[in-house]
């Protein structure tokens, strides 16, 4: 009996981190086929340690930048590239930075309607693997469990 509580409690649990995965499909998908790019500059790189953040194990970086959407000079909207997956090694955090400098020309894709929704890194990633992986760990455990009851 309690094999299959828990077997049945690692499946729910797993199931937000499919969810978090198709969401981050479904943003790849949208960045792709209908952002628009305009030239940006960045303005700042941070590495931060998430123990000074939320007190968890990891590191993850932010890229500060400014750009001005197509068609409208001089708004500067700022935006933040921040690490999809928050809970990287600090090597890991530091290579991704070190593509980046302060001043550097870059591509910024953004939506018309919602520019603030902006990117630096359209398209998928490595890093966005880490909550179907996650998935998959949570959600065999619990088929193991459940099927061994």
């Amino acid at each position: 009996m309690l094999g299959m509580i828990l077997g049945l409690f690692f499946i729910i649990i797993s199931l937000p981190f499919l969810l978090w995965f198709l969401f981050i499909i479904n943003y790849v998908k949208n960045v792709e086929n209908k952002y628009f790019k305009t030239k940006g500059s960045i303005e700042e790189l941070r590495l931060l340690s998430n123990r000074k953040c939320n007190g968890l194990p990891g590191y993850h970086y932010k890229i500060y930048y400014v750009f001005d959407p197509v068609g409208k000079k001089d708004i500067g909207i700022h935006g933040v590239e921040c690490s999809r997956f928050r809970y990287l090694n600090k090597k890991s955090a530091q290579k991704v930075l070190s593509n980046y400098r302060v001043d550097q020309e870059i591509d910024v894709h953004y939506a018309s309607d919602m520019p603030e929704t902006s990117t630096i890194c359209p398209g998928f990633r490595k890093d966005m693997l880490y909550p179907l992986a996650l998935f998959t760990i949570f959600f065999t455990v619990g088929l193991i469990l459940l099927i061994n009851h």
